[in-house]
């Protein structure tokens, strides 16, 4: 059951980070609308696996601050920092909504979406959060089998998303802007309410 949970951790926490029409997802639909679905998901696989990448390497971070428990303080308050600076970041974004731009990058479809993923190395800060947070709540065992759980959850989840910008392309990319704005103030909203409960429970640790 702790598995499932923390395939799930790993799941929803790519979906919603990436529900939001950024370069990735909004790259995606226009390779889709211009070579066709099969190519865009070509484009979303190379791009999710990147993920697994970037949550392998936070995960090993984590998994090191793990074995010094006297560590677990700085981590929950580095989590408390991200949350809040994606909170915010999220919240500037909804006030201040801008078309959501795309990559002209050629090459093949796997190729390009694997790269433009690949580059983005907050996501690393991200996960290393997310996985921080999960172990100093020991919600998720520094085991194999949990940190391959929560790696296969980020894929699937960024996989997942990914096709719902396919499926959804053209209405995407006539409204991409007020859905971009509403989704930034609920992420927003969301980050307030994880970093105000870590907060919480540092207070009375």
């Amino acid at each position: 059951m702790q598995i499932i949970l923390i395939f799930l951790a790993g799941f929803f926490c790519i979906f919603l980070a990436s529900s939001i029409p950024g370069m990735i997802n909004m790259t995606a639909v226009s390779v889709s609308i211009k070579k066709g679905v099969a190519e865009g998901r070509k484009f979303t696989i190379g791009a999710a696996l990147a993920y697994a990448i970037h949550a392998s390497i936070a995960l090993i971070f984590a998994d090191f601050l793990s074995q010094n428990p006297r560590y677990f303080i700085w981590i929950k308050s580095f989590a408390v920092g991200i949350f809040l600076i994606l909170a915010a970041s999220f919240l500037w974004q909804g006030l201040h909504p801008k078309p959501p731009k795309t990559s002209t990058r050629k090459g093949a479809s796997f190729q390009v979406g694997f790269f433009l993923s690949a580059i983005n190395a907050l996501a690393i800060t991200y996960f290393f959060a997310v996985g921080g947070y999960l172990l100093s709540n020991e919600w998720m065992l520094p085991l194999n089998s949990h940190y391959l759980a929560f790696v296969l959850g980020v894929v699937s989840g960024a996989f997942s998303i990914f096709q719902v910008y396919l499926y959804f392309s053209q209405v995407i990319v006539e409204r991409a802007v007020y859905l971009a704005r509403n989704i930034n103030f609920f992420l927003a909203g969301l980050f307030v309410v994880l970093a105000l409960l870590q907060i919480i429970q540092l207070a009375t640790a």
